[in-house]
């Protein structure tokens, strides 16, 4: 009965030990199969790369090697050429743990194949200096057309379209977000064109296809101050532009004539007198422009006459300014085309020339006469510092009135075009008669100077009183 007992007791203890190692090795097994289990199911891809039957560790390997981040590069195609960066210049940053870290493979069940794009991060500073470097290497500043007169002919050069490019443009052109399936290597980067201030075809629109009139007039460069005053008002003109029906006024483009503004004395007309003031000679540029502005056949607006008659243009033809008193020359560009003023002075000439648009026949003669005089004043004047005997005469000159008519031939056919009239105060004749007294030397004196003036002869003249030459 013991025996039985043990036997029944021994049997149990036996059935025990096997629960135990089923259970162990069904532990075991289910180790075996999560640690085998544990990886990516076929097809599981990374922007196209395979990573199937990887674990999560391999994965991430497996992807940075096939990458080779460092190594890929986009060519950026723009109408300036091209240009060559590294993602990692552009600031692409691949983010393949990021991408990996929620979709890790699982072992307890059969995972699904996963299909993932690729999460780039984007440094935005490395871009922007890329930008700055591309847009440094095509930039190019527009630049206008530019107008010259050369040989009397007027020259356009054409203008250049500058380019450009927009950061945004840029940005859209080589971003496309954070998620890529695919990595490019190329991209068209639009660039922007930069328009000149001034185009060749702006300048052709103005219609200064030749010079329309010229005219010239002379004048002694002996009389230096004169001579600049001169000068420096033609440079306030040359270059002048005036679009269709502007009207040109004399003052406001040359403005005041001061001393502060480089102006210097010369001879000017006050009345009937010849005296010195500032901005002597300035009246003949204007008359210089106004017989320039009859060749053209513009239309005159204001002209004055001198109190005088000048000796640069034909009687009648002269144009008179004075800035503070309002006396001025204007006239009205119509042509219908812009009229450009340019202004030369060489060599004591002093020429002024218009260009724009008129019919190639155009030519204007102009004419005057006097039709009326006037008579003037005599006076006598004892002059106590002139010696006793001697006369001087000045003056004596009859005041005139004056008309003046252009012929014009154009399209063919003649016309006479009446000008302003001009009328020349009357100068007075002054004599004047010595009054100082003269002493006579005695007959004494007379004998002994005859060797003092030939002293004085060669003293004064330089030369020996018989003319002998080297």
């Amino acid at each position: 009965m013991v025996r039985g007992k043990r036997n029944k007791g021994t049997r149990r203890w036996a059935f025990v030990g096997f629960l135990l190692l089923l259970c162990g090795g069904i532990i075991g097994a289910a180790g075996a199969l999560v640690a085998s289990e544990n990886r990516y199911t076929d097809p599981s891809t990374v922007a196209g790369i395979d990573i199937s039957g990887l674990t999560y560790e391999e994965a991430l390997q497996h992807v940075e090697d096939v990458l080779e981040w460092e190594k890929r590069y986009v060519v950026l195609h723009t109408s300036e050429g091209e240009f060559t960066f590294s993602y990692v210049e552009l600031g692409f940053e691949q983010e393949v743990e990021k991408t990996l870290r929620s979709h890790k493979p699982s072992g307890w069940w059969r995972s699904d194949s996963v299909i993932l794009s690729l999460r780039v991060d984007l440094n935005e500073e490395k871009l922007r200096q890329s930008y700055e470097q591309l847009l440094a290497s095509l930039y190019r500043e527009p630049e206008s057309a530019e107008m010259s007169i050369e040989a009397g002919e007027v020259v356009i050069t054409n203008h250049i379209i500058g380019v450009t490019l927009d950061y945004d443009d840029f940005k859209d052109a080589v971003w496309s977000g954070e998620m890529w399936h695919e990595f490019p290597t190329q991209a068209d980067v639009p660039l922007r064109a930069l328009a000149p201030e001034t185009s060749r075809e702006d300048l052709l629109a103005l219609g200064l296809e030749r010079c329309i009139a010229r005219f010239t007039t002379e004048f002694s460069t002996a009389n230096v101050s004169r001579a600049k005053n001169i000068e420096l008002a033609t440079g306030y003109i040359d270059g002048h532009m005036l679009a269709p029906g502007e009207v040109f006024s004399f003052n406001e483009v040359v403005g005041p004539r001061t001393a502060e503004r480089g102006y210097g004395l010369a001879d000017v007309f006050f009345r009937h007198e010849v005296r010195q003031g500032i901005g002597g000679g300035v009246c003949q540029v204007s008359t210089t422009l106004y017989n320039t502005t009859l060749m053209a056949n513009l239309e005159i607006v204001q002209r004055s006459s001198h109190g005088q008659t000048v000796s640069y243009v034909k009687i009648g033809l002269d144009a008179a300014v004075h800035y503070s008193a309002g006396q001025d020359l204007r006239f009205r560009n119509d042509t219908g085309t812009h009229l450009l003023i340019t202004g030369e002075v060489d060599n004591g000439r002093l020429t002024f020339c218009f260009y724009g648009t008129a019919p190639e026949d155009l030519r204007v003669e102009t004419f005057s006469k006097v039709v009326e005089t006037f008579p003037y004043e005599t006076e006598i004047i004892e002059d106590p510092e002139l010696p006793e005997g001697q006369k001087e005469i000045t003056g004596g000159v009859r005041g005139r009135r004056v008309v003046a008519e252009a012929k014009v031939f154009m399209n063919g056919k003649e016309h006479i075009r009446p000008l302003s009239p001009s009328y020349y105060i009357p100068i007075p004749k002054e004599i004047r008669i010595g009054t100082m007294p003269v002493e006579q030397p005695d007959a004494e004196d007379e004998e002994e100077g005859g060797n003092g003036e030939a002293e004085e002869e060669e003293t004064i003249e330089g030369v020996l009183p018989w003319g002998a030459q080297d």
